[in-house]
């Protein structure tokens, strides 16, 4: 069996101690790999420099550089091919990745490059992973809470690793793990300086919302009192006696008259039932024609409905009921529409606002506006 003994230096870099200690841990080979602290007289039968980690394996130094250690001690591992690569183009994106790390400890270039990644390489934990955690947690354990929220991206990805099975048992071990809860009194804080500071000035998406909220109440109680003084006139109106007596005698009046009527029909209806056989065929010709007249209907989906945000509105100079509106409908487009909506709901309460919008529908000109799609519904 292959012996393996990893000397690591008081002088060496913590980060790189850091990486080596935890990949040792986390894949359970503290019985495999003996670690020691170098010594002058190892210094001196390896031929090594005193801030140097170096492994030997037979005793013969292999490696002195971080990620080499970290190659050689998992090769020998099942984990191997899941942390250094499954083929050649994820072992390249891999090694260089570590190649450039040091630039990686700038938690401001981190945070952009974890914006939109769970981890650094592909869909599943690497060494590329690790590596930056350890790089990263020394910066994480100092920042304020503010800081947090500023870093939002780095605090996010350093506090799945902790989590990962296998891996918190490790780091925990190390003492290599932070708190990513944010104290709620440093927002009670920042929230009354702030105000402070801008003059009692409120936050303008809360009082667009507002806007909205109040908009739409007084449409509904507008509503409701028409509604209700509907009701109180035809009470008004049912409530005279006199009228009342009138309509029952006409009631009864024209009930008199069309009893006979209505008998006469009933007789005359009788023996004719054999000649309204040709008719029943006519309509049975008929039907295939709705049938076929039902297959060109439009479905719901062939529709383009899309959410999409209110970036630009004005009124149309042209046009009493038209808006001009520049609407984000996602992947960077920008669709010209005009909507009539002038005359109900003010651009106040439209702008910056979220709608639905069908965006397939051809293209035209309302009064010298260029308007592709169509304006459905408003989100609050």
């Amino acid at each position: 069996m292959v012996s393996l003994e990893l000397f690591l230096s008081d002088k060496a870099n913590q980060e790189s101690l850091n990486q080596l200690l935890v990949l040792i841990d986390y894949l359970n080979l503290s019985t495999s790999v003996k670690v020691t602290n170098t010594t002058e007289e190892s210094l001196k039968t390896y031929g090594q420099q005193a801030n140097v980690n170096f492994l030997v394996v037979d005793n013969k130094v292999v490696e002195t550089t971080t990620n080499g250690i970290l190659e050689k001690i998992a090769s020998g591992t099942p984990y191997y091919k899941i942390l250094f690569g499954k083929d050649k183009d994820e072992s390249l994106l891999i090694s260089n990745f570590l190649s450039e790390i040091s630039k990686y400890s700038n938690l401001e270039f981190s945070n952009n490059y974890l914006e939109t990644r769970t981890y650094t390489i592909n869909q599943h934990i690497t060494i590329c992973d690790l590596s930056l955690y350890t790089i990263l947690i020394g910066s994480l354990k100092k920042l304020s809470d503010k800081e947090k929220t500023q870093y939002c991206n780095v605090c996010r990805f350093a506090d799945f690793i902790q989590h990962l099975p296998g891996l918190d048992e490790a780091l925990s071990k190390r003492g290599l793990v932070f708190n990513l809860a944010v104290d709620q009194r440093w927002n009670n804080l920042s929230d009354s300086t702030a105000s402070n500071a801008d003059g009692k000035k409120k936050n303008k998406r809360e009082d667009k919302l507002k806007a909205k909220e109040e908009y739409f109440k007084k449409q509904e109680e507008s509503k409701k009192n028409e509604t209700t003084n509907n009701d109180n006139q035809n009470i008004a109106i049912n409530t005279n006696p006199a009228e009342v007596k009138k309509t029952e005698n006409k009631e009864k009046k024209v009930k008199e008259e069309t009893k006979p009527k209505e008998e006469n029909k009933a007789q005359n209806n009788q023996p004719k039932k054999e000649e309204k056989k040709p008719e029943a065929k006519k309509e049975t010709k008929q039907k295939p024609k709705v049938a076929e007249s039902g297959d060109e209907l439009p479905t719901i989906s062939k529709l383009d409905i899309r959410v999409g945000k209110i970036v630009k509105i004005y009124p149309n100079e042209e046009s009493d009921k038209l808006y001009n509106e520049e609407i984000d409908i996602g992947n960077g487009e920008i669709r010209t529409i005009a909507s009539g909506l002038k005359k109900r709901i003010p651009i106040d309460v439209l702008n910056d606002s979220y709608v639905i919008v069908l965006c397939n529908l051809k293209g035209r000109k309302l009064c010298n506006y260029f308007s592709h799609g169509m304006v459905k519904f408003i989100l609050i």
